[in-house]
């Protein structure tokens, strides 16, 4: 059977999605001069994962869950930037540095040695739920 494209997943294949994630939302806590301890960072998983869970659920929508997971985590720490603004900011910090699964470039290096002229290899993120980073 003739292959054209070949799609893989990157998420937790190739990038260490947990690893970036937390890169972020180290980065989004500190441009606000808060220290982002381990029970901060925590604070913010839990938050975002209970969000998730309503999400999927379909108990909120997505546009409600980007900016409750930030004005839910941000309002006792004394933040009163817009939580939009802050989805943003972090959104940009996801998308700007990208932490690799051990070995997945040398994997990328073998599988394109292995794919003929005629094939694509596709990295796409398979997140069901794409989310555009916007300006608010």
């Amino acid at each position: 059977m003739k292959k054209d494209i070949i799609f893989l997943d990157i998420d937790d294949t190739i990038l260490d999605f947990k690893a970036c994630e937390k890169n972020a939302i180290i980065k989004t806590i500190s441009q606000y001069n808060i220290i982002p301890t381990e029970e901060l960072i925590n604070e913010y998983s839990r938050i975002n994962k209970s969000l998730w869970e309503k999400f999927e659920k379909n108990e909120i929508t997505k546009p409600e869950l980007l900016r409750q997971r930030f004005a839910i985590f941000f309002s006792p720490l004394g933040v009163t930037e817009d939580p939009d603004v802050i989805n943003y900011n972090y959104l940009t910090y996801l998308s700007n540095e990208v932490f690799f699964i051990k070995d997945a470039i040398e994997v990328c290096r073998k599988m394109k040695e292995n794919i003929s002229n005629t094939e694509k290899l596709l990295l796409e993120s398979f997140n069901p739920i794409k989310t555009e980073i916007k300006k608010p």
